[in-house]
């Protein structure tokens, strides 16, 4: 159990993710974004060691604390990934439960969007590769995909609430179509100073996807 408070986003990718953490990296904080490519760019031991979601999911296995040997970053963000071919992905996001008694101190985000919007998005994620691993590793095709996904999201949800509900001050769920950073600056504080001015949308999927023409649920 470590008393150090880590700031960990349990919602799930294509919901912000990349501009949380920019505005983590840009307030002067350590942020470990998925599979931690600014730091194994610097060669950084930790990254370059052992990907840092798989080095999570061995600590879970082999009970361990979660973040054993990355204790140096603060905050983390997109925490999933495949880690091995053919296998369903790593989705520690789920694992919060396990986060939040490891790390008393902790504080969660729970990031979120419109569902459908949402779906857009995974769907079109490294042009479609993200979702065809996936389609893959469970044996569905695309509608079974969007059917699992929509109820994961909704049940996900839904779980994080009500294990939060009593733990007040621990979780923010932060709606990154309609709410304003000053939200997450006000949860931060006192123990991450963000800068509002590092705050930026990033939209890369939704923009490759308007040039290409792609569609998908809901449009």
């Amino acid at each position: 159990m470590s008393d150090k408070v880590f700031f960990i986003q349990i919602g799930f990718n294509k919901c912000a993710t990349s501009a949380f953490a920019k505005l983590f990296q840009g307030s002067g904080y350590k942020a470990l974004h998925s599979g931690g490519r600014i730091w194994r760019l610097q060669g950084h031991p930790a990254i370059t060691e052992i990907a840092p979601q798989r080095r999570i999911a061995q600590n879970i296995d082999a009970g361990r604390p979660p973040l054993a040997g990355l204790e140096e970053f603060d905050a983390f963000f997109d925490m999933i990934a495949f880690t091995d071919a053919n296998a369903t992905p790593c989705e520690h996001h789920k694992r919060f439960d396990l986060f939040a008694e490891a790390y008393p101190n902790a504080k969660f985000l729970l990031n979120t969007r419109d569902e459908d919007d949402w779906l857009r998005s995974r769907l079109r994620h490294d042009d479609g590769q993200f979702a065809k691993n996936w389609m893959a590793a469970a044996g569905i095709d695309q509608d079974g995909l969007i059917r699992t996904w929509r109820q994961e999201f909704r049940d996900h949800h839904a779980r994080v609430r009500t294990y939060f509900a009593d733990r007040p001050g621990r979780c923010l769920e932060f709606d990154t179509g309609h709410d304003d950073v000053a939200k997450l600056i006000d949860f931060a504080r006192p123990d991450f100073t963000l800068n509002p001015k590092r705050w930026r949308r990033v939209r890369v999927t939704d923009e490759v996807a308007r040039r290409k023409g792609w569609r998908g649920p809901g449009d």
